[in-house]
């Protein structure tokens, strides 16, 4: 028995090492981009004209609020006081909310009240939380919409969550997976063993459906 322990204990130690690393490749390829980027659009507008200087000098608040946001983010997955759902449904709200604020898109909520108190690991929320900016940047940059609803529900031990759009849409058989981060978007969620949904059409919006089941694991005891 003490063995036993001792052998999850391990386990338990070697994924958060794991997730840390995971993190750490975020701030890499997260903000060390978005701290380059910044850095270019500042030597762009010290040497533009008056009027590119402006464009450039929105571009650079625009990124700031990008980085900000993203660091953010990481620091809340990191923080293991962050490991329920409310937690997450509270975090993905309030990220869309001030972000879509930004683009004058109206954001609607839609949650189950009876959604239960489950405890979720640092990769879960992590994954979660990237897919809907991954979402909700695509609102922004390519949809033209005026209204983003986001609704979440529990049925049958699984998680239900949606985003939606009502902008441009387009054809979904036509598009490349890779368009749009779709195929990191659905590798992400088929990798905590959930499906991913993507339905839209010319003139419909879109919408993106999640579906994760809640193996016995996370509900017998909160991530580390």
């Amino acid at each position: 028995m003490r063995e036993l322990r001792r052998l999850h204990r391990l386990e338990r130690q070697a994924a958060v090492t794991t997730e840390r690393s995971r993190i750490a490749q975020d701030l890499h390829d997260g903000l060390g981009a978005d701290l380059t980027r910044l850095t270019t659009l500042a030597d762009l507008a010290s040497d533009a004209p008056e009027r590119a200087s402006r464009d450039q000098l929105r571009k650079l608040a625009q990124s700031s609020r990008e980085a900000t946001r993203g660091l953010k983010d990481l620091i809340w997955m990191a923080n293991p006081a962050n490991d329920t759902l409310e937690s997450l449904l509270d975090r993905l709200c309030q990220n869309a909310e001030d972000y879509l604020r930004d683009a004058h898109i109206v954001c609607r909520f839609d949650l189950a009240p009876d959604l239960p108190p489950f405890p979720l690991s640092l990769d879960r929320r992590r994954n979660l939380l990237l897919v809907a900016r991954e979402a909700l940047n695509n609102v922004v940059k390519h949809a033209a919409a005026s209204e983003v609803r986001i609704a979440a529900r529990h049925r049958d031990n699984h998680l239900e969550l949606s985003i939606q759009d009502n902008g441009r849409g387009f054809d979904s058989g036509v598009v490349c997976p890779g368009v749009m981060g779709l195929t990191g978007m659905r590798g992400r969620i088929e990798n905590l063993g959930g499906r991913f949904q993507l339905e839209s059409s010319p003139g419909a919006g879109t919408r993106i459906r999640i579906k994760i089941k809640w193996p016995t694991a996370d509900h017998a005891k909160p991530s580390e």
